[in-house]
Order: C-alpha cells, then sequence, then structure tokens
C-alpha cells in the first residue's frame, strides 16, 4: 500500500534531480510542475480508494500534506 509520505519522498527525490534535466529554469519549473501534478493524481487516487479513518486525519491531510505538495 502507497502512503503519502511515500508520494512525497518521491517526490522530493525526482525534484532532487531537477538540474540534471536542464540548466534552463523555465524548464526546471515546468518539469516541477509536472512532477507535482503527477504526486497529487496519486494522493487523489489513495483518497479515493482508501479515504480518510475520521474527520481529523481529513483536515490534517487538507491542511498540512496536500499543500507540501
Amino acid at each position: 500500500m502507497e502512503t503519502f509520505c511515500e508520494i512525497i519522498l518521491d517526490l522530493e527525490n525526482d525534484l532532487s534531480r531537477m538540474r540534471e534535466v536542464s540548466e534552463n529554469v523555465p524548464e526546471q519549473l515546468e518539469y516541477a510542475i509536472g512532477l507535482c501534478k503527477i504526486a497529487l493524481s496519486r494522493m487523489r487516487e489513495l483518497v479515493i480508494k482508501e479515504g480518510f479513518p475520521d474527520q481529523k486525519s481529513e483536515i490534517y491531510f487538507f491542511k498540512k500534506i496536500k499543500p507540501a505538495v
């Protein structure tokens, strides 16, 4: 089972290699935005599939975890 922490860790690892893609800043930003969209999509699938155990977890996700991406 994939977790939100794994998704964020994968995103951070991919973003750390951003300079290998290009030295051009606009291209780096485009690459980073694409990675963030993928991470958000993975999170969305996980939320739809598994949901939240309680309201407190849901609030925490939308206030802390999702904005980190």
